[in-house]
């Protein structure tokens, strides 16, 4: 794993070695001195989460879809960097995956994987389970706008952008009976350290507001997001797609 994070971060390192010059470049340039749209932003998001633990929002029975709502607040640095905070809530259901549904796997109360039925010990058949997962993610994200580098798209309304991001992350899974919602196995609150990237697309509608859609992975340390025994799947991460949008503060400098 080691080897695997510093290889990540040597790119990271080559990659803001490539983009500080032209960065830096342009700012230059400007005979105003200031970088086009420069200033502070808030805005609201939201999305649909898909999760992959030991169960997984694709399920044997169905696809289950989730959803994502927060805050975002930035400062837009010049054409190529902002940076932003965020909050975000939101809830998604995960169930079996087909393999452990065929390896007729069961769940005891005790949150141990049997491969059969418990005497004497409640338990359930994974083909019957689903968790119910709430989260939050509070965390920063760079954006480094793409278009921003090339001088015929600097000042475009359009923005591509990508955006390596860091979060703290706060899961609670409650395992469910797929049937009627019953609550089987009460989940505890677990924090994660979350690290990934989103690629975003946007368009300036008007000097103030800004919309844009988004898709990106966050993959989590610690516990199992789904509350569920870690066994063959190792996947622990969240994936997510959904749309922004953005007010520019009074005080900013706008798009032209």
């Amino acid at each position: 794993m080691r080897n695997y994070l510093t290889g990540k971060e040597r790119l990271l390192v080559a990659a803001l070695a490539f983009i500080l010059p032209f960065s830096f470049a342009k700012a230059e340039a400007r005979e105003d001195g200031k970088t086009g749209q420069q200033g502070w932003y808030v805005g609201v998001e939201g999305g649909m989460p898909f999760g992959f633990s030991t169960f997984s929002s694709f399920g044997h029975d169905k696809t289950h879809l989730g959803w994502a709502a927060g805050l975002y607040g930035g400062y837009r640095f010049n054409s190529i960097f902002s940076a932003e905070l965020s909050a975000k809530y939101g809830e998604m259901n995960l169930s079996a995956q087909d393999c452990c549904v065929e390896r007729n796997y069961w769940l005891g109360s005790d949150g141990v994987l049997y491969n059969a039925g418990v005497l004497g010990m409640d338990s359930w058949e994974y083909t019957n389970l689903k968790s119910h997962v709430c989260m939050g993610q509070y965390g920063a994200r760079v954006n480094v706008h793409l278009l921003g580098l090339f001088p015929q798209t600097a000042d475009s309304r359009w923005d591509l952008a990508v955006s390596p991001h860091i979060y703290a992350v706060t899961t609670k899974a409650d395992i469910q009976t797929i049937a009627d919602d019953t609550k089987v196995i009460k989940g505890s609150t677990n924090w994660h350290l979350g690290y990934g990237a989103d690629l975003q697309v946007g368009y300036q509608l008007t000097s103030c507001l800004k919309l844009g859609i988004y898709s990106g992975l966050t993959r989590l340390t610690g516990k199992r997001m789904d509350g569920m025994p870690e066994y063959q799947h190792k996947n622990n991460f969240l994936w997510e797609s959904g749309i922004r949008l953005g007010i520019n503060l009074p005080f900013t400098n706008p798009h032209p």
